[in-house]
């Protein structure tokens, strides 16, 4: 039952399971996971899908990105591997791509 397994008592008169948290507040957080997958498939882009595990690929964010850590802003760090402001092209081939569900 729910009183066994929940963590917050039910309230008598309320519509608890009518009722959904993500609904006020969570919209932005759920944005910026839309804008990490964007930016995300623009850097699996300068990578060569037969050969993910090239050194040259492998060293270059390594050493453009990780090794920067927070030391710069993460746009610009981006921009330093690819040579380029991130953009959305790379993210709507892969929505193009991917099978209907």
């Amino acid at each position: 039952t729910q009183a066994e397994y929940d963590l917050f008592a039910h309230v008598e008169g309320t519509h608890f399971h009518a009722s959904f948290g993500h609904l006020g507040g969570y919209s932005s957080a759920y944005y910026t996971y839309m804008w990490s997958l964007v930016i995300a498939k623009d850097l699996f882009s300068a990578f060569d899908r037969d050969d993910l595990f090239a050194p040259e690929n492998a060293r270059g964010y390594r050493d453009t990105i990780l090794a920067a850590g927070g030391s710069k802003d993460a746009a610009e760090l981006v921009a330093d591997f690819l040579g380029r402001p991130y953009n959305i092209e790379a993210f709507t081939a892969w929505l193009q791509e991917a099978p209907a569900v």
